[in-house]
């Protein structure tokens, strides 16, 4: 994270590290949040949290209960639990702003907990906060894109390239002649065998 209160002549000296994360702390749910445990998964630089009272910003944390997460990245998330929902799929599972209400005292919690913070209010929230080894998928049966929401973007987007350019060969215009339906095609391309990452739905 760049911090404009630094001098040093070269810019990149005034990055500062961030933090570190390997886990989730899935035990880390808001009852154990507020009895006093901390993260134990992740490893935020003192100076960060520094530059965060220093900016006054309205972030009360940088990732949700004390967990990892970057300065333009949503607080009630993690780096880990974002990027290990990143799957081969159309329904992506999203921890939204409305998953988390603000309390009257000012701190943040699941909206399953809005009346009072108890053993599994918050069942929902911690869904997104699993441990998910590499190459595992988020939920079974989908496709992992192991961790690379990049990746993930870019399936989506390939399969709407597919979707707009899909063309009507023979086969098709047969099949349609023939039955006077048009529920089946192929894409140009698949056809032309110029995509082997290509993997039907």
């Amino acid at each position: 994270m760049y911090d404009g209160r630094r001098k040093d002549k070269d810019p990149w000296e005034r990055l500062t590290p961030l933090g570190l994360q390997w886990g989730n702390d899935p035990q880390l749910d808001q009852q154990a949040y507020e009895s006093g445990e901390r993260v134990r998964e992740s490893w935020v630089n003192p100076a960060a949290n520094d530059l965060l009272e220093v900016l006054h910003s309205s972030r009360p944390m940088w990732g949700w209960n004390g967990r990892l997460n970057g300065p333009a990245d949503n607080f009630i998330s993690a780096c880990a639990s974002c990027h290990s929902t990143a799957v081969r799929s159309r329904a992506l599972p999203l921890l939204t702003q409305e998953t988390v209400i603000r309390t009257k005292r000012g701190t943040y919690v699941p909206a399953g907990c809005k009346d009072g913070v108890t053993r599994g209010c918050d069942a929902a929230a911690m869904e997104f906060f699993r441990n998910i080894p590499a190459g595992k998928p988020y939920r079974a049966g989908q496709i992992s894109a192991d961790y690379s929401l990049q990746l993930m973007m870019g399936w989506m987007n390939y399969q709407q390239w597919l979707r707009d350019n899909k063309q009507e060969g023979w086969g098709e215009r047969t099949w349609r002649g023939l039955t006077g339906r048009q529920d089946i095609y192929v894409t140009r391309l698949a056809r032309m065998g110029a995509s082997p990452t290509h993997v039907d739905e």
